[in-house]
Protein backbone atom coordinates (compact mmCIF):
# COMPACT_ATOMS: atom_id res chain seq x y z
CA UNK A 1 0.00 0.00 0.00
CA UNK A 2 0.12 3.41 0.58
CA UNK A 3 2.07 10.28 7.86
CA UNK A 4 4.20 12.68 8.59
CA UNK A 5 6.81 12.49 11.79
CA UNK A 6 6.09 15.86 11.73
CA UNK A 7 2.85 16.12 12.95
CA UNK A 8 3.12 13.40 15.33
CA UNK A 9 2.38 13.94 19.09
CA UNK A 10 5.72 13.18 20.95
CA UNK A 11 3.44 10.78 23.65
CA UNK A 12 1.93 8.97 21.10
CA UNK A 13 5.03 8.27 18.83
CA UNK A 14 6.48 6.94 21.90
CA UNK A 15 3.49 4.45 22.06
CA UNK A 16 3.77 3.79 18.46
CA UNK A 17 7.89 2.90 19.25
CA UNK A 18 6.14 0.70 22.45
CA UNK A 19 3.94 -1.04 20.23
CA UNK A 20 6.86 -2.08 17.75
CA UNK A 21 9.01 -3.10 20.11
CA UNK A 22 6.75 -5.73 21.70
CA UNK A 23 5.41 -6.78 18.12
CA UNK A 24 8.62 -7.72 17.49
CA UNK A 25 9.73 -9.72 20.68
CA UNK A 26 6.20 -11.46 19.87
CA UNK A 27 6.13 -12.25 16.83
CA UNK A 28 8.50 -15.03 16.56
CA UNK A 29 10.69 -16.85 13.74
CA UNK A 30 13.81 -14.36 13.36
CA UNK A 31 12.40 -11.41 13.60
CA UNK A 32 14.89 -8.83 15.55
CA UNK A 33 18.01 -10.46 14.16
CA UNK A 34 20.97 -8.05 12.87
CA UNK A 35 22.04 -10.17 10.16
CA UNK A 36 20.64 -9.10 6.33
CA UNK A 37 19.34 -12.07 4.18
CA UNK A 38 22.07 -13.35 1.74
CA UNK A 39 20.56 -11.43 -1.20
CA UNK A 40 21.33 -7.91 0.21
CA UNK A 41 24.49 -8.67 1.30
CA UNK A 42 25.32 -10.49 -1.69
CA UNK A 43 23.93 -8.22 -4.50
CA UNK A 44 25.13 -4.48 -4.95
CA UNK A 45 22.40 -2.03 -3.48
CA UNK A 46 23.09 0.31 -6.19
CA UNK A 47 20.80 0.29 -9.02
CA UNK A 48 22.83 1.74 -11.55
CA UNK A 49 25.28 -1.86 -11.33
CA UNK A 50 21.95 -3.05 -13.29
CA UNK A 51 22.01 -0.84 -16.04
CA UNK A 52 24.59 -2.29 -19.33
CA UNK A 53 26.61 0.69 -20.25
CA UNK A 54 25.25 0.91 -23.94
CA UNK A 55 21.99 0.80 -22.23
CA UNK A 56 22.02 3.73 -19.92
CA UNK A 57 20.39 6.80 -22.27
CA UNK A 58 18.02 4.47 -24.22
CA UNK A 59 14.78 5.37 -24.43
CA UNK A 60 12.71 3.09 -22.39
CA UNK A 61 9.62 4.96 -23.89
CA UNK A 62 8.90 6.76 -27.14
CA UNK A 63 8.92 10.06 -26.47
CA UNK A 64 5.97 10.90 -28.41
CA UNK A 65 4.31 8.23 -25.75
CA UNK A 66 6.06 9.40 -23.01
CA UNK A 67 4.83 13.03 -23.39
CA UNK A 68 1.57 11.78 -24.09
CA UNK A 69 1.70 10.36 -20.68
CA UNK A 70 2.95 13.00 -19.10
CA UNK A 71 -0.22 14.93 -20.23
CA UNK A 72 -2.49 12.34 -18.55
CA UNK A 73 -0.67 12.67 -16.07
CA UNK A 74 -1.18 16.68 -15.29
CA UNK A 75 -4.99 15.73 -15.81
CA UNK A 76 -5.25 12.93 -13.20
CA UNK A 77 -2.81 15.81 -11.04
CA UNK A 78 -5.16 18.48 -11.16
CA UNK A 79 -8.37 15.91 -11.26
CA UNK A 80 -9.22 17.39 -7.99
CA UNK A 81 -9.93 20.83 -8.92
CA UNK A 82 -11.96 20.07 -11.62
CA UNK A 83 -15.63 21.09 -11.80
CA UNK A 84 -16.38 17.22 -12.36
CA UNK A 85 -15.84 15.92 -9.06
CA UNK A 86 -17.95 14.15 -7.58
CA UNK A 87 -18.46 14.63 -4.13
CA UNK A 88 -18.86 11.54 -1.84
CA UNK A 89 -22.20 10.05 -0.86
CA UNK A 90 -23.34 10.25 3.27
CA UNK A 91 -23.51 6.06 2.92
CA UNK A 92 -19.52 6.18 1.58
CA UNK A 93 -18.32 8.84 4.51
CA UNK A 94 -20.03 6.60 7.25
CA UNK A 95 -18.72 3.40 6.07
CA UNK A 96 -15.63 3.35 7.91
CA UNK A 97 -16.58 4.64 10.39
CA UNK A 98 -19.23 1.99 11.12
CA UNK A 99 -16.75 -0.53 10.16
CA UNK A 100 -14.47 0.66 13.01
CA UNK A 101 -17.53 0.33 15.39
CA UNK A 102 -18.11 -2.88 14.17
CA UNK A 103 -14.29 -4.17 14.74
CA UNK A 104 -12.43 -1.93 17.11
CA UNK A 105 -8.96 -3.53 16.63
CA UNK A 106 -6.34 -1.88 19.24
CA UNK A 107 -4.81 1.14 20.13
CA UNK A 108 -1.41 2.54 20.36
CA UNK A 109 -1.28 1.32 23.62
CA UNK A 110 -2.64 -2.11 22.95
CA UNK A 111 -5.51 -1.99 24.56
CA UNK A 112 -8.27 -2.67 22.02
CA UNK A 113 -10.28 1.05 21.41
CA UNK A 114 -13.31 1.69 22.42
CA UNK A 115 -16.80 1.84 21.57
CA UNK A 116 -16.89 5.70 23.07
CA UNK A 117 -13.76 6.73 21.25
CA UNK A 118 -15.27 5.17 18.29
CA UNK A 119 -18.66 7.08 18.80
CA UNK A 120 -16.97 10.35 19.56
CA UNK A 121 -15.40 9.94 15.60
CA UNK A 122 -18.18 9.71 14.15
CA UNK A 123 -20.12 12.40 15.87
CA UNK A 124 -17.40 14.89 15.11
CA UNK A 125 -17.29 14.06 11.27
CA UNK A 126 -20.70 15.17 10.99
CA UNK A 127 -19.51 18.61 10.55
CA UNK A 128 -20.15 21.77 7.76
CA UNK A 129 -20.73 20.36 3.96
CA UNK A 130 -17.83 22.52 1.57
CA UNK A 131 -17.09 22.10 -1.66
CA UNK A 132 -13.49 23.91 -2.31
CA UNK A 133 -10.13 23.41 -4.49
CA UNK A 134 -7.50 23.52 -1.89
CA UNK A 135 -3.63 22.27 -1.98
CA UNK A 136 -1.12 20.69 0.39
CA UNK A 137 0.74 23.18 2.67
CA UNK A 138 3.37 20.73 3.98
CA UNK A 139 4.00 16.73 3.79
CA UNK A 140 0.70 15.46 5.66
CA UNK A 141 -1.17 12.16 5.70
CA UNK A 142 -4.62 11.28 4.81
CA UNK A 143 -6.62 8.73 6.87
CA UNK A 144 -9.37 6.72 6.69
CA UNK A 145 -10.66 8.49 10.08
CA UNK A 146 -10.35 12.09 11.59
CA UNK A 147 -7.70 11.09 14.25
CA UNK A 148 -3.19 10.61 13.86
CA UNK A 149 -4.26 8.34 16.29
CA UNK A 150 -3.51 4.58 15.42
CA UNK A 151 -5.25 0.86 14.47
CA UNK A 152 -3.97 -2.16 14.21
CA UNK A 153 -5.88 -5.30 13.56
CA UNK A 154 -3.82 -7.42 15.78
CA UNK A 155 -1.01 -6.87 17.94
CA UNK A 156 -0.12 -10.71 18.73
CA UNK A 157 -0.14 -11.75 14.65
CA UNK A 158 2.90 -11.32 12.68
CA UNK A 159 1.62 -8.62 9.88
CA UNK A 160 -1.01 -7.10 12.02
CA UNK A 161 0.91 -4.94 14.80
CA UNK A 162 2.86 -1.99 14.03
CA UNK A 163 3.72 -0.42 11.67
CA UNK A 164 0.47 -1.47 9.71
CA UNK A 165 -1.99 1.02 10.95
CA UNK A 166 -5.18 0.23 8.90
CA UNK A 167 -6.27 4.02 9.69
CA UNK A 168 -3.42 5.55 7.33
CA UNK A 169 -4.01 5.87 3.81
CA UNK A 170 -1.44 7.61 2.44
CA UNK A 171 1.02 10.58 2.51
CA UNK A 172 0.90 13.24 0.56
CA UNK A 173 3.86 15.76 -0.21
CA UNK A 174 3.63 19.44 -0.13
CA UNK A 175 2.08 20.82 -3.29
CA UNK A 176 -0.25 18.35 -4.01
CA UNK A 177 -4.09 19.24 -4.79
CA UNK A 178 -6.91 18.30 -2.86
CA UNK A 179 -10.71 18.51 -3.14
CA UNK A 180 -12.24 19.63 0.52
CA UNK A 181 -15.80 18.35 0.84
CA UNK A 182 -16.61 18.26 4.85
CA UNK A 183 -15.12 19.97 7.66
CA UNK A 184 -15.01 18.02 11.06
CA UNK A 185 -17.44 19.94 13.97
CA UNK A 186 -14.10 20.95 15.90
CA UNK A 187 -12.77 22.65 12.86
CA UNK A 188 -9.50 20.12 12.96
CA UNK A 189 -10.00 17.63 10.05
CA UNK A 190 -11.01 18.14 6.35
CA UNK A 191 -12.23 15.25 4.37
CA UNK A 192 -10.70 15.36 0.89
CA UNK A 193 -9.99 13.57 -2.35
CA UNK A 194 -6.52 13.87 -3.97
CA UNK A 195 -4.89 12.10 -6.94
CA UNK A 196 -3.59 9.18 -4.85
CA UNK A 197 -6.18 8.43 -1.79
CA UNK A 198 -9.10 10.35 -0.31
CA UNK A 199 -10.07 10.86 3.34
CA UNK A 200 -9.36 12.90 6.14
CA UNK A 201 -6.30 15.42 6.73
CA UNK A 202 -5.76 17.96 9.04
CA UNK A 203 -6.41 21.37 8.53
CA UNK A 204 -3.70 23.40 9.18
CA UNK A 205 -1.43 20.96 6.17
CA UNK A 206 -4.09 22.87 3.57
CA UNK A 207 -4.99 25.80 2.67
CA UNK A 208 -7.91 26.98 0.04
CA UNK A 209 -6.91 27.41 -3.59
CA UNK A 210 -8.88 29.95 -6.01
CA UNK A 211 -9.33 29.96 -9.41
CA UNK A 212 -6.58 32.30 -10.23
CA UNK A 213 -3.57 30.44 -8.75
CA UNK A 214 -5.37 26.77 -10.43
CA UNK A 215 -5.41 28.64 -13.92
CA UNK A 216 -1.54 28.52 -12.70
CA UNK A 217 -1.04 25.35 -12.44
CA UNK A 218 -2.69 24.70 -15.52
CA UNK A 219 -0.71 26.75 -17.52
CA UNK A 220 2.79 26.56 -16.39
CA UNK A 221 5.69 23.88 -16.93
CA UNK A 222 6.72 21.69 -13.63
CA UNK A 223 9.03 21.01 -12.14
CA UNK A 224 9.62 17.23 -10.17
CA UNK A 225 12.18 16.94 -7.14
CA UNK A 226 14.66 14.34 -8.30
CA UNK A 227 16.17 13.73 -4.44
CA UNK A 228 14.76 13.57 -0.88
CA UNK A 229 15.07 16.13 1.81
CA UNK A 230 15.36 18.65 -0.17
CA UNK A 231 15.04 22.11 0.94
CA UNK A 232 12.15 24.50 -1.38
CA UNK A 233 12.73 27.85 -0.49
CA UNK A 234 13.97 29.18 2.64
CA UNK A 235 16.17 32.52 0.83
CA UNK A 236 16.83 35.21 3.50
CA UNK A 237 15.05 32.94 6.33
CA UNK A 238 12.19 32.97 4.54
CA UNK A 239 9.47 30.46 4.06
CA UNK A 240 10.25 27.15 3.49
CA UNK A 241 9.25 23.13 3.31
CA UNK A 242 11.60 19.98 2.96
CA UNK A 243 9.98 17.85 1.12
CA UNK A 244 11.17 14.54 -1.19
CA UNK A 245 10.92 12.64 -4.49
CA UNK A 246 7.06 12.79 -5.75
CA UNK A 247 6.80 16.46 -4.90
CA UNK A 248 5.88 18.38 -8.13
CA UNK A 249 5.81 22.40 -8.14
CA UNK A 250 4.87 25.03 -11.18
CA UNK A 251 8.00 26.26 -12.07
CA UNK A 252 7.98 30.33 -12.40
CA UNK A 253 11.61 30.94 -13.66
CA UNK A 254 15.01 29.71 -13.83
CA UNK A 255 18.06 31.64 -12.56
CA UNK A 256 21.49 29.96 -13.10
CA UNK A 257 22.03 27.34 -10.45
CA UNK A 258 18.44 27.61 -9.71
CA UNK A 259 14.99 27.43 -10.11
CA UNK A 260 11.89 29.47 -8.73
CA UNK A 261 8.75 27.32 -8.48
CA UNK A 262 5.22 28.36 -6.77
CA UNK A 263 5.71 27.16 -2.98
CA UNK A 264 1.95 26.93 -1.39
CA UNK A 265 1.40 28.85 1.88
CA UNK A 266 -1.13 29.13 4.52
CA UNK A 267 -2.47 32.17 5.29
CA UNK A 268 -4.58 33.21 8.72
CA UNK A 269 -7.69 32.69 6.91
CA UNK A 270 -6.84 29.49 5.29
CA UNK A 271 -6.30 30.39 2.26
CA UNK A 272 -3.67 29.84 -0.18
CA UNK A 273 -0.60 32.32 -0.41
CA UNK A 274 1.55 31.34 -3.13
CA UNK A 275 4.91 32.11 -2.12
CA UNK A 276 8.24 32.25 -5.28
CA UNK A 277 10.96 29.92 -3.81
CA UNK A 278 14.29 28.81 -4.72
CA UNK A 279 14.93 25.03 -5.26
CA UNK A 280 18.70 24.12 -6.65
CA UNK A 281 18.90 22.54 -10.21
CA UNK A 282 20.81 19.49 -8.80
CA UNK A 283 17.67 18.90 -6.64
CA UNK A 284 15.20 18.97 -8.99
CA UNK A 285 14.27 18.72 -13.23
CA UNK A 286 11.77 20.14 -15.04
CA UNK A 287 9.06 17.65 -16.42
CA UNK A 288 8.96 14.53 -18.14
CA UNK A 289 12.44 13.21 -17.23
CA UNK A 290 14.00 11.28 -19.99
CA UNK A 291 12.41 7.91 -19.54
CA UNK A 292 16.19 6.49 -20.10
CA UNK A 293 17.58 3.77 -17.48
CA UNK A 294 20.07 6.26 -16.27
CA UNK A 295 17.47 8.57 -15.26
CA UNK A 296 15.47 5.67 -13.20
CA UNK A 297 18.36 4.27 -11.83
CA UNK A 298 19.41 7.58 -10.68
CA UNK A 299 15.63 8.35 -8.92
CA UNK A 300 16.07 4.62 -7.76
CA UNK A 301 19.50 4.94 -5.87
CA UNK A 302 18.14 8.14 -3.61
CA UNK A 303 15.64 5.63 -2.48
CA UNK A 304 17.62 2.48 -1.78
CA UNK A 305 18.15 1.56 2.56
CA UNK A 306 15.43 4.08 3.27
CA UNK A 307 13.09 2.79 5.91
CA UNK A 308 9.86 0.78 5.00
CA UNK A 309 7.01 3.47 5.99
CA UNK A 310 3.21 1.67 5.77
CA UNK A 311 0.98 4.14 3.87
CA UNK A 312 3.66 7.36 3.93
CA UNK A 313 3.76 6.86 7.59
CA UNK A 314 6.44 9.00 9.37
CA UNK A 315 7.69 10.41 5.41
CA UNK A 316 8.66 6.76 4.58
CA UNK A 317 7.36 4.95 1.88
CA UNK A 318 6.17 1.14 1.19
CA UNK A 319 6.11 -1.08 -2.05
CA UNK A 320 3.71 0.98 -3.96
CA UNK A 321 4.88 4.32 -2.41
CA UNK A 322 8.17 3.86 -3.97
CA UNK A 323 7.27 2.81 -7.26
CA UNK A 324 4.71 5.34 -7.62
CA UNK A 325 7.48 8.34 -6.61
CA UNK A 326 9.99 6.81 -8.41
CA UNK A 327 8.08 7.68 -11.65
CA UNK A 328 6.36 10.84 -11.12
CA UNK A 329 9.61 13.06 -12.13
CA UNK A 330 9.16 10.77 -15.60
CA UNK A 331 5.85 11.93 -15.94
CA UNK A 332 4.15 8.64 -15.52
CA UNK A 333 0.70 8.38 -14.21
CA UNK A 334 0.57 5.57 -10.99
CA UNK A 335 -2.46 4.96 -8.93
CA UNK A 336 -1.54 4.93 -5.44
CA UNK A 337 -1.74 1.42 -4.03
CA UNK A 338 0.12 -2.07 -5.85
CA UNK A 339 -3.53 -3.67 -7.17
CA UNK A 340 -4.51 -0.31 -8.90
CA UNK A 341 -1.09 0.05 -10.27
CA UNK A 342 -0.98 -3.25 -11.87
CA UNK A 343 -4.23 -3.40 -12.97
CA UNK A 344 -3.59 0.69 -14.99
CA UNK A 345 -1.09 -1.27 -17.48
CA UNK A 346 -1.16 -3.91 -19.87
CA UNK A 347 0.30 -7.20 -17.76
CA UNK A 348 1.49 -10.38 -19.09
CA UNK A 349 -0.24 -13.04 -16.43
CA UNK A 350 1.96 -15.76 -15.24
CA UNK A 351 -0.08 -17.02 -12.12
CA UNK A 352 -0.56 -20.24 -14.46
CA UNK A 353 3.38 -21.08 -14.44
CA UNK A 354 5.77 -22.49 -12.37
CA UNK A 355 8.02 -20.55 -10.07
CA UNK A 356 10.77 -21.41 -12.45
CA UNK A 357 9.35 -20.46 -15.48
CA UNK A 358 7.83 -17.07 -13.74
CA UNK A 359 11.25 -16.15 -13.16
CA UNK A 360 12.40 -16.93 -17.01
CA UNK A 361 9.07 -15.02 -18.48
CA UNK A 362 9.91 -12.36 -16.58
CA UNK A 363 13.62 -12.53 -17.70
CA UNK A 364 12.04 -12.84 -21.31
CA UNK A 365 9.58 -10.13 -21.52
CA UNK A 366 10.74 -7.67 -18.56
CA UNK A 367 11.89 -4.26 -19.56
CA UNK A 368 14.55 -2.87 -17.27
CA UNK A 369 13.95 -0.09 -14.91
CA UNK A 370 10.36 0.07 -16.51
CA UNK A 371 8.48 -2.97 -15.62
CA UNK A 372 6.64 -3.95 -12.32
CA UNK A 373 6.47 -7.68 -10.71
CA UNK A 374 3.24 -8.13 -9.24
CA UNK A 375 2.66 -10.21 -6.22
CA UNK A 376 -0.45 -9.86 -4.54
CA UNK A 377 -0.39 -7.17 -1.46
CA UNK A 378 2.93 -6.69 -3.40
CA UNK A 379 4.66 -4.78 -6.21
CA UNK A 380 8.75 -4.47 -7.32
CA UNK A 381 10.59 -2.86 -9.99
CA UNK A 382 12.30 -4.98 -12.17
CA UNK A 383 15.86 -4.56 -12.81
CA UNK A 384 16.85 -6.60 -14.82
CA UNK A 385 19.41 -10.11 -15.46
CA UNK A 386 22.49 -10.28 -12.52
CA UNK A 387 24.33 -13.65 -12.15
CA UNK A 388 21.97 -15.51 -14.37
CA UNK A 389 18.67 -14.19 -12.09
CA UNK A 390 15.89 -11.72 -12.34
CA UNK A 391 16.23 -9.12 -9.95
CA UNK A 392 14.07 -6.58 -8.22
CA UNK A 393 13.99 -3.19 -6.53
CA UNK A 394 11.23 -2.87 -3.74
CA UNK A 395 10.99 -1.83 -0.59
CA UNK A 396 9.19 -4.67 2.03
CA UNK A 397 8.37 -4.96 5.39
CA UNK A 398 10.11 -9.03 5.84
CA UNK A 399 9.98 -12.34 4.59
CA UNK A 400 7.30 -14.84 6.20
CA UNK A 401 8.74 -17.05 8.40
CA UNK A 402 7.83 -20.17 10.99
CA UNK A 403 9.21 -21.33 13.85
CA UNK A 404 7.62 -24.00 16.20
CA UNK A 405 3.93 -23.41 14.53
CA UNK A 406 4.22 -20.17 14.83
CA UNK A 407 4.48 -17.23 11.89
CA UNK A 408 6.69 -14.93 12.51
CA UNK A 409 8.96 -12.27 9.94
CA UNK A 410 12.31 -11.92 9.23
CA UNK A 411 12.48 -8.27 8.89
CA UNK A 412 14.15 -6.37 6.74
CA UNK A 413 11.88 -2.78 6.92
CA UNK A 414 13.73 -1.05 4.06
CA UNK A 415 14.23 -0.40 0.34
CA UNK A 416 16.34 -3.34 -1.14
CA UNK A 417 17.48 -4.75 -3.99
CA UNK A 418 17.40 -9.16 -4.06
CA UNK A 419 16.57 -11.90 -6.50
CA UNK A 420 13.04 -13.28 -6.78
CA UNK A 421 13.85 -14.87 -3.44
CA UNK A 422 15.23 -13.13 -0.87
CA UNK A 423 15.58 -15.25 2.49
CA UNK A 424 15.39 -18.82 0.76
CA UNK A 425 18.24 -19.55 2.62
CA UNK A 426 16.85 -18.64 5.66
CA UNK A 427 16.34 -21.75 7.84
CA UNK A 428 13.08 -21.08 8.91
CA UNK A 429 11.21 -19.30 5.98
CA UNK A 430 7.34 -20.31 5.54
CA UNK A 431 7.51 -22.37 2.34
CA UNK A 432 6.38 -21.91 -0.22
CA UNK A 433 4.51 -18.41 0.60
CA UNK A 434 7.83 -17.07 1.95
CA UNK A 435 9.29 -18.10 -1.43
CA UNK A 436 8.10 -14.59 -3.27
CA UNK A 437 7.85 -16.68 -7.11
CA UNK A 438 4.94 -18.74 -5.67
CA UNK A 439 3.00 -15.52 -5.24
CA UNK A 440 3.76 -13.96 -8.59
CA UNK A 441 1.11 -12.93 -10.19
CA UNK A 442 1.59 -10.66 -13.36
CA UNK A 443 4.41 -8.90 -15.28
CA UNK A 444 3.29 -5.54 -15.59
CA UNK A 445 4.25 -3.60 -18.47
CA UNK A 446 4.31 0.07 -17.42
CA UNK A 447 3.95 2.83 -20.47
CA UNK A 448 1.52 0.39 -22.53
CA UNK A 449 -1.84 1.47 -21.33
CA UNK A 450 -5.25 -1.15 -21.11
CA UNK A 451 -6.84 -0.41 -24.53
CA UNK A 452 -9.93 1.37 -24.33
CA UNK A 453 -13.66 -0.94 -23.48
CA UNK A 454 -15.15 -0.31 -26.05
Amino acid sequence: MSGTISYCRPCRLLACVAAAMACLAGCGGGEGESLDIRDVRRLPQDPLAYVRPDNLDRPLIGGEIQGELYQRFRRQWLAPWDASAVRPGENEVRKPFLLFIAKLGYAENLRPHTREFAAALLNNSAGRTIDARAITVANTNIRQLPTDRPRFEAIDQAGEGFPFDTFQETALWAGSPLRLWRVTRDGQWGLVASACGNGWMPMHDLAAVDEKLADVYRRQAWVALTRDHVTVGGDGNGPCVVTHIGAVFPLMKTNGDSMEVLLPLRDADGRCLPHRAKISKSDTSVMPVPAKPRAVAELARQMIGQPYGWGGMFQQRDCSSTVRDLLIPLGIPMPRNSAAQAAAWVSIPLKSLTPQQREEAILKNGVPFLSLVRIPGHIALYLGLYDGRAVIMHNTWGIRTRRGGVEGRKIIARCVITTLQPGVELTDIDLPRGDLRNGIESLVQVGQPKPQEP
